[in-house]
């Protein structure tokens, strides 16, 4: 299982090809989503990045992940986390931490090409994999 964050999500609307062959390898393996990480993805790309999907459209395009509602507990695990990183948690955002948080709760490392996510700091709180070619 893995946690994706909005840089994958918005890549794979987007079509990076490093992206393909990141899902082709593990094309046995369960995909997540924050609920609210794809709603960020959802707005990002209809309003700011524009696009010519309705929303319907895009979240179709995400039919094959599952969505995960953070509760309380995902809570307490994003502040666990923000509490480990220390001063360098100050980087992150509500939806970093939210992201950060489904993977711990969840025992799954996150996928992202976010430097948030990938800052080393954070690495060592949370697993974190990287699908970007160099």
């Amino acid at each position: 299982m893995f946690v994706l964050d909005a840089s994958f999500a918005i890549d794979h609307l987007e079509g990076v090809s490093s992206l393909k062959f990141y899902l082709e390898e593990r094309s046995d393996r369960t995909f997540v989503m924050s609920a609210p990480t794809l709603l960020e993805t959802c707005i990002g790309r209809l309003y700011y990045r524009g696009s010519d999907r309705t929303p319907t459209e895009i979240l179709e395009l995400f039919s094959w992940i599952e969505i995960h509602s953070p509760t309380e507990r995902t809570a307490a695990h994003s502040m666990g986390i923000v509490d480990e990183i220390g001063s360098e948690a100050l980087k992150l955002t509500v939806e970093d931490a939210i992201v950060l948080g489904t993977g711990r709760e969840l025992d799954a490392p996150i996928v992202s090409a976010d430097s948030d996510h990938t800052h080393e700091a954070v690495k060592q709180a949370q697993p974190v994999e990287e699908y970007r070619d160099g």
